[in-house]
């Protein structure tokens, strides 16, 4: 029985994941292994932190979490309000912002994914941080890396 190749680059790239989780988990504390040997959280084996996915996270926070994500990330309340009303009340360019700002003053790359990962969960936003984690929102709308081939792409598998 042959797998369709849908199904075929799935098994690939859980297979790839693993090998990636524990090479980076030999590296870096901060990667957790559950017991099926995936990682909750794939961190510092993807690029540093790309403007793209800046914009995309900013987009799927909700406005009812802005004040709480600038307060995470070390700003006050007042500093997050200034910057909502020098964006005309729209939450997404403000928490594009906010997000930049704490991008840029990050003086350890190596682990700026995982920080604003943790600064997630602490604004009650943990399964975006998931998705920043995982590299999901790198992913075009076509599934496709922003960053070249990824393991698990149709570039990488040929049959």
């Amino acid at each position: 029985m042959t797998l369709p190749k849908v199904a075929k680059v799935a098994k690939l790239r859980q297979i790839l994941n693993l090998h990636i989780l524990n090479f980076t988990a030999c590296y870096n504390p901060d990667v957790k292994i559950d017991g099926n040997g995936l990682s909750s959280i794939i961190m510092e084996a993807l690029p540093d932190l790309q403007q793209v996915e800046i914009v995309r996270l900013a987009k799927d926070v909700l406005p009812g979490h802005y004040i709480e994500l600038c307060v995470a990330l070390g700003y006050s309340i007042n500093h997050g309000d200034a910057v909502l009303a020098s964006h005309q009340s729209k939450y997404k360019e403000a928490t594009t912002q906010v997000l930049n700002d704490w991008n840029t003053k990050q003086i350890e790359r190596n682990q700026i994914r995982s920080n604003l990962a943790r600064k997630l969960k602490e604004a009650e936003l943990g399964e975006l941080g998931t998705k920043l984690s995982t590299g999901e929102y790198l992913q075009s709308e076509d599934g496709m890396s922003n960053q070249g081939a990824v393991p698990g792409d149709s570039e990488f598998i040929q049959q």
